[in-house]
Formats: structure tokens, sequence, C-alpha cells
């Protein structure tokens, strides 16, 4: 018997681990799909599990084209590593990978429609027409409330990416 599908969003606050608490989770999950950011080097990279690739994304803005960057505070990232990273989501959905996490979800996507969007909106719409994978998005705790009215998630399962490691069988 199939299980029903959900949306947790996995919150937490800023640097307690979410990034490494979720890596540490897939890795006993092969047929996920998940693009994490996590910091190396101190700058902020994309990594896209379909591609098992580590991309730049975080650069020192004055070393490129203001055209091919997307700002939000002090931080600038690469614009083409978030197309790449949209389709890969796309082709996610279209895989129908059971699991699909999302790290993560902030400002950028809600209040300025870059980043993640617009693929991640449309990929949760096609969700809501055939909610037949588990999607986990992360959200940081004190953008949570705001990200939730943005994208309309009415009483959603909230959980702390650490409460994944109790799921598998590999710790930290």
């Amino acid at each position: 018997m199939e299980r029903p599908a959900k949306l947790t969003l996995l919150s937490d606050a800023v640097r307690s681990g979410k990034t490494t608490a979720i890596w540490h989770w897939l890795q006993d999950r092969p047929n996920a799909f998940a693009i994490l950011m996590p910091d190396l080097a101190q700058k902020r990279k994309l990594y896209i599990s379909s591609l098992h690739a580590i991309i730049p994304l975080e650069v020192y803005a004055p070393d490129y084209l203001q055209d091919n960057l997307q700002h939000i505070g002090r931080f600038s990232f690469l614009a083409a590593s978030f197309e790449l990273a949209q389709n890969e989501l796309k082709k996610a959905f279209e895989k129908e990978y059971h699991e699909i996490i999302v790290d993560e979800i902030g400002k950028l996507e809600y209040k300025q429609q870059q980043g993640f969007e617009p693929m991640l909106h449309y990929a949760l719409k096609q969700w809501q027409l055939k909610p037949t994978q588990e999607i986990y998005l992360v959200i940081r705790d004190y953008l949570l409330e705001e990200a939730c009215e943005a994208y309309g998630f009415i009483n959603p399962i909230v959980v702390s990416a650490k409460s994944l490691l109790t799921q598998t069988k590999i710790k930290p």
C-alpha cells in the first residue's frame, strides 16, 4: 500500500546545523533528490544530488556583471547556479523521486521571486495536483510564519532538521 505524501517544513535557527543534519540523513536515502546550500570555504555553495556536484553560488559581487547576480541583503549569488538548480528541481518532480528536499527557502524566493523561484512555486502546484512525493523545505525559524503565508501553507508539519537524524542509521 502506498503511503500518503506529505509536505514537511524543516525549521531551525541560523547556523544550527540544518544542512549538516540533512546531509547525514541523505546518506541513507540514495533515491532522494536534494538541493542543499552548504557553507564551504566561507561561501555558500549549491549541492545538487542528481548531479553529484557542488557548484559555486555565493560570490564576491565586484568580480561579476550585475546581470549575472541575484542579491539578498549583503549576499550576492550566481543566477546561473539557481537556474541550474531550478532545472534539476523540475526534473526531480517529473522523475517522481519519493523524497525531495530543498535547502533553503527564504526572502529571495518568496519576496523577490528569485533563487529557486519560479520553479519551486510551479513544482508545489504540480505536487498539489498529484501528491505522490514527500517534500521537505528548509525555512529559517524567524522566516517560518512569513514563508507559510507567502506559499499558502496551512497547518504544515514543522520539525527540526536534526529530527531527521532519528530516521536514519547514520549519525554525525
